[in-house]
C-alpha cells in the first residue's frame, strides 16, 4: 500500500515502484488511477509474485512529486503486506 501526501496524490496515483528479488529479478508497477469497477482501484496495491524467493532485497518508490522523491526499504521478507509512506525515512 502506498500513503501518499505533500507533493503526490493520498493514493499514491502516478508513482512507480520497483521490487529487487534475491536472485536479482527487478519488477516494476506502476500506480494508476481509473482503472477497475466504476473506475476505481480500491484499494491502490501492488502486488509483486516473488516466486522462489524468500524476501525482497531493495524495494523503491519513486513518488510523483516536483522533488523526484524516492524512498528505499532492504531486506523485506516475503508473504506480507507493507505501507510506504511518502516523506518516510529510507532504510
Amino acid at each position: 500500500d502506498l500513503a501518499g501526501g505533500g507533493g503526490t496524490t493520498r493514493e499514491g496515483i502516478g508513482c512507480r515502484i520497483e521490487v529487487t528479488t534475491e536472485d536479482g529479478v527487478k519488477q516494476t508497477r506502476e500506480i494508476r488511477g481509473g482503472r477497475g469497477h466504476a473506475g476505481h482501484n480500491d484499494p491502490y496495491v501492488a502486488h509483486f509474485g516473488l516466486g522462489k524467493n524468500l524476501r525482497v532485497e531493495l524495494l523503491e518508490v519513486f513518488w510523483q512529486d516536483a522533488g523526484g522523491r524516492v524512498t528505499r526499504r532492504t531486506g523485506i521478507d516475503a508473504r506480507q503486506r507493507i505501507t510506504v509512506s511518502y516523506g518516510e525515512e529510507s532504510e
